[in-house]
């Protein structure tokens, strides 16, 4: 995995400017150095081998003519002078065996080279070496020469010392002029620091200044360049931000003002409020009071009504007569029944209905003794809660219809079952039904025109109280469903 390394120069922005600077000129310096020796040196160098080539070429010819003459002399001089310049070290002519022939040393006369395979060479060869005694780099020019059928050679090492002289002065040139363009840049980055740096330290002291909240604190910059107008810009934005400080908390002073002013109208409020409720929790209590007395009297009243009637009936002779106030006074126990539940319950608004209806099941079937014994009763009762608007048409039309079939759908010894049930098919919609299976109800009396009370009285409750619907189904005995709403 490779490693990313992140160089933090530490200090100021002067110092980070010097640096660079520096190393941005000592880069400069380095290059031009290395451009410039790699130029002249090759240039030089250049020269240098064309020079002493032509000297090998011409020292060449001069071998080949003086083996045609046989006269060495002015070849042996020439080999000697060679080595009187300062860029040639050694010059020697060698025989195709390797045997030096001529050199500017005549102790070498005789010896053999010390590299016999650059002796098969074909053309002209300009090679890197090194001296034996000094390991000093040099160049060797070896060129071969055809002599009598043989193939002799001439060897010369030339110095290259001229060349690093020259490299020498080079990088002694680039020192300086690389020392003078340091001393310039020093300059350069004192002016910056005087005219940049420092402005940029003004600017870093006041926003310092201005994090900590001295809005105050103004950057006494006098320029017209680009740092001139961020003084400016930012002497203009502390006054701005002073501005919008003050006028902030002069909102906030207003208001906090106003929220004291308002929380104080509001505990007002809250207390009249409370005292409001007091008011109203006791003159509620008081209502409810007064309403359940109110039902418990009503109660006791149809109770007394109820008595009444009963006693009546029991001094009645006439059959027909003392079963119409028998039917009168159940009718007013179911209507009593209604305001004992909610004299009872803590919901004057609703009927406990299911439990209503139960307890008037008990009482009918209670009153027709011995008749109800022989008659099984089945109910399906949902607990759904009745205003008292609903409560007492339904318990009429329950008190009807379970009477009428406890006297009527079972004559005789004849057994049977009466069935009640009261759910909610859909929501806001009741629905009540009382059936039985006994003789059924002839088929010549509609409950809507019918002259007995009790059938008229069910159609008038369910069409005028609960704005309902009524149905009679007469097969297999008798079914009166009743559909209304309820709100």
């Amino acid at each position: 995995m490779n490693h990313q390394r992140k160089i933090f120069i530490k200090g100021g922005l002067f110092v980070k400017i010097i640096i660079l600077v520096s190393l941005l000129i000592t880069f400069i310096v380095s290059v031009n150095t290395v451009l410039s020796i790699r130029s002249k040196t090759g240039i030089l160098m250049k020269g240098l081998i064309e020079k002493n080539k032509l000297f090998v070429l011409l020292l060449s010819a001069s071998t080949k003519s003086a083996f045609r003459s046989a006269d060495w002399y002015s070849v042996e001089q020439m080999v000697k002078k060679s080595v009187e310049s300062e860029e040639i070290i050694y010059c020697r002519v060698v025989k195709p065996d390797g045997e030096i022939f001529l050199a500017d040393d005549r102790t070498l006369y005789g010896k053999k080279i010390d590299d016999t395979r650059l002796l098969d060479t074909k053309e002209l060869l300009v090679i890197d070496a090194l001296l034996p005694q000094t390991g000093e780099k040099v160049k060797q020019i070896i060129n071969p020469i055809e002599i009598g059928g043989h193939r002799w050679s001439v060897w010369i090492a030339v110095s290259l010392r001229s060349i690093n002289q020259v490299k020498m002065n080079i990088l002694y040139r680039n020192l300086m002029e690389g020392i003078m363009v340091i001393l310039m840049g020093g300059l350069i980055t004192l002016w910056l620091s005087r005219n940049i740096t420092k402005p940029i330290a003004q600017l870093v002291e006041g926003t310092k200044q201005v994090s900590s909240g001295n809005l105050e604190h103004q950057i006494d910059i006098v320029a017209h360049d680009e740092i001139g107008k961020l003084a400016n810009a930012f002497n203009h934005m502390t006054g701005e931000l002073k501005k919008s400080r003050d006028e902030l908390e002069g909102y906030s002073k207003t208001l906090e003002e106003r929220v004291e002013e308002r929380t104080k109208e509001l505990q007002y409020e809250i207390n009249d409020r409370k005292q409001a409720e007091k008011q109203l929790t006791a003159s509620l209590k008081e209502k409810e009071l007064l309403l359940q007395e109110i039902h418990h009297r009503v109660k006791n009243n149809m109770q007394v009504i109820s008595s009444l009637l009963k006693l009546q009936a029991a001094t009645i002779e006439e059959e027909t007569l003392r079963s119409a106030f028998r039917d009168s006074e159940h009718r007013v126990r179911a209507m009593s029944l209604v305001h004992e539940k909610l004299y009872q319950s803590k919901d004057f608004t609703h009927v406990p209905f299911r439990d209503y209806l139960t307890s008037l099941i008990r009482y009918l079937y209670q009153s027709y003794t011995p008749k109800a014994g022989t008659i099984e009763l089945v109910t399906e009762i949902e607990d759904l809660p009745l205003t008292i608007t609903h409560a007492i048409p339904c318990g009429l039309i329950v008190n009807e219809l379970l009477s009428n079939a406890l006297k009527h759908a079972f004559p005789g010894e004849r057994t049977g079952t009466i069935t009640l049930s009261l759910h909610s098919p859909e929501p806001h919609t009741y629905e009540l039904t009382v059936s039985d299976d006994g003789i059924g109800i002839p088929d010549e009396i509609d409950p809507k025109t019918t002259k007995t009370l009790g059938l008229h009285l069910v159609s008038i409750l369910v069409e005028d109280q609960l704005k309902g619907e009524i149905e009679v189904e007469r097969e297999g005995g008798t079914r009166v469903r009743i559909r209304f709403k309820v709100h």
